[in-house]
């Protein structure tokens, strides 16, 4: 459910939007990004209605339990929204974080308090977006993981010692140059290391992958 608060009637006013929603799911291509999960959004933005502006002010922003901020501007067209955003997680804990993993819907995770560490995520965007047709901003992001653990998720070990770097990024208008690079990911999985490298271009079209275990 959504609603918002303001005087519509003027041509520059602040307007409070609240919005709910649960079993929210993304994927692209055939992977699955998010899982059911709960969102809640609460945003002000100062409007000008002569421009068809409207810059982000306070807010705060909850998918499950990861809290995130969001500063910048949306712009109206005709036929498109023009996004300028920068989003951010002002936290940091690594179990906010784990709980937006698909797989953690169909696992038990009792012992869940005793997953440390911290993690750093970051995300841009620009330019327009179109429904019909379908075009896309250009965007991209980061995110970084150091001495994360999850004790007890697998067996008395768990995993320990996680530090991994993710950048993602776009510079086309149908993501045909997405790029999903992994230039490291390691941990100590039941006494053992393990280590991954991996990179992933145009996954929704025409998948490239190049990595190694």
């Amino acid at each position: 459910w959504h609603k918002g608060s303001g005087d519509l009637s003027t041509g520059f006013y602040n307007l409070k939007t609240v919005t709910r929603a649960n079993e929210v799911s993304i994927s692209i291509g055939s992977s699955t990004i998010m899982e059911k999960a709960n969102l809640a959004l609460n945003i002000n933005f100062n409007i000008d209605n002569n421009t068809k502006e409207y810059i982000i002010t306070d807010n705060d922003i909850k998918i499950n339990q990861l809290s995130l901020k969001i500063k910048g501007r949306i712009k109206k067209n005709p036929t498109f929204y023009f996004y300028d955003l920068s989003l951010y997680a002002p936290d940091n804990q690594f179990s906010e974080l784990i709980r937006l993993l698909p797989s953690l819907e169909k696992t038990s995770f009792k012992q869940f308090k005793q997953t440390r560490g911290r993690f750093n995520l970051g995300l841009y965007i620009k330019g327009p977006f179109q429904v019909a047709p379908r075009i896309y901003p250009e965007f991209n992001g980061f995110l970084k993981v150091d001495n994360g653990s999850i004790l007890d998720y697998f067996n008395s070990s768990g995993i320990s010692d996680i530090h991994t770097y993710l950048s993602i990024c776009n510079d086309s208008k149908d993501l045909s140059n997405l790029e999903i690079h992994i230039p490291v990911l390691e941990a100590c999985m039941d006494g053992k290391d393990f280590n991954l490298a991996l990179y992933l271009k145009n996954p929704v079209y025409d998948p490239y992958v190049h990595g190694y275990v």
